[in-house]
């Protein structure tokens, strides 16, 4: 849109000033710190010392049409966390909404700071680990996204939000590929199982289940907090909503366990994995988590949702092989060994889940 201002690091402190956002006598007494962190989008962290501090996201000019829709996306959802009533029990959850601005494509949140992302945790300075307790509490923070959201979603807080299902789920293969990659990564789900599966059964329970679905639950999207939650475990918060719909909340849990397998994929890419067999063998961490998995399991506390979880996985793991195939010249072997993994688990999801998460039907 022709005329918006935009945002730096220059014009970022007069813009918040104008709008009550942050106060001129906080800029100069509490040294406020302001970080480009722009991306896709223009982002800038502000922290105010011994006062909440600001995210600010602004579209980028790349693609400005793409940046308005998903920063009005995540604006709805957090606006609704931060106001609708049947929200509050996971108001707690998220980054609180401070203000947006339609005309100049700007939406401000809470930030949150200090924080550490799950997988840095997970990372834990080279030798990985997964507590059980940090798992737990990532459960019952889904947990009471996903109830708070399905109440408030069937009470038409989400109007503006999109309806439509995962990329992952309506996937269709063109006759020509653009780029040798991903021209090798549609020869290699040609003729695979679970692509060829019928997809009508998910496709309707998405439409089913007219839930709140944050789309990203990548452990990069959940923040560490220092403190505890009220049952003892750390303070976690889910950020970036900017991929935000109505659906079937089993993908998010879906894509929370599925981490755990990016988790192993990555490691196995650093050693140049060929294959799935290879990666086996390459991998620096062990294949599965079931202590860790069992614990989100039985912290969520939905095992209905089993049959849906488990057969949405793999197209969790056809999103994984995507993102491990782009700007590459070639399809890295861990993103075969990803579509291997997706085959394994269409034929016999149970196994695959008890194998990874420890948890049964």
């Amino acid at each position: 849109m022709a005329g918006r201002a935009l945002l730096d690091l220059e014009t970022l402190p007069a813009y918040l000033f104008s709008r009550g956002l942050l106060a001129p006598a906080d800029a100069v007494h509490r040294k406020v710190e302001v970080h480009d962190r722009t991306r896709r989008n223009r982002n800038f962290r502000v922290v105010v010392p011994g006062a909440a501090g600001l995210l600010v996201k602004q579209a980028g000019d790349e693609d400005e049409a793409r940046g308005r829709r998903t920063l009005a996306a995540e604006s709805a959802a957090l606006r609704a966390f931060a106001e609708h009533p049947l929200l509050a029990p996971a108001r707690r959850d998220v980054p609180r909404w401070r203000a947006d601005d339609e005309a100049d494509a700007v939406l401000v949140t809470e930030l949150v700071h200090p924080a550490t992302t799950l997988t840095k945790l997970h990372l834990a300075g080279g030798r990985p680990r997964f507590p059980p307790e940090t798992a737990a509490a990532a459960g019952r923070l889904l947990a009471r996204v996903h109830r708070a959201g399905a109440e408030a979603a069937r009470a038409g807080a989400f109007p503006s939000l999109p309806r439509g299902p995962p990329g992952a789920l309506t996937l269709s293969l063109p006759e020509e590929v653009e780029g040798a990659a991903m021209a090798q990564l549609a020869d290699a789900l040609r003729g695979r199982p679970f692509f060829n599966a019928p997809r009508a059964p998910l496709l309707e329970a998405w439409r089913a289940q007219p839930g709140l679905v944050h789309h990203d639950v990548r452990w990069d999207n959940l923040l560490v907090a220092p403190g505890a939650d009220p049952e003892g475990g750390p303070v976690l918060r889910l950020i970036d909503w900017e991929m935000a719909g109505v659906g079937d909340p089993a993908w998010d849990v879906a894509c929370y366990l599925g981490e755990h397998v990016r988790f192993w994929l990555l490691s196995a890419m650093t050693l140049r994995a060929r294959d799935l067999a290879d990666a086996r063998g390459k991998a620096g961490i062990p294949f599965g988590w079931p202590e860790a998995g069992r614990a989100f399991w039985s912290a969520y506390g939905e095992p209905s949702l089993f049959p849906r979880v488990a057969a949405l996985v793999p197209f969790h793991l056809l999103l994984q092989a995507f993102e491990l195939t782009q700007q590459q010249p070639r399809i890295p072997g861990v993103a075969l060994a990803a579509l291997d993994l997706a085959d394994r688990w269409h034929e016999d999801p149970a196994r695959a889940m008890a194998e990874w998460f420890g948890v049964a039907p």
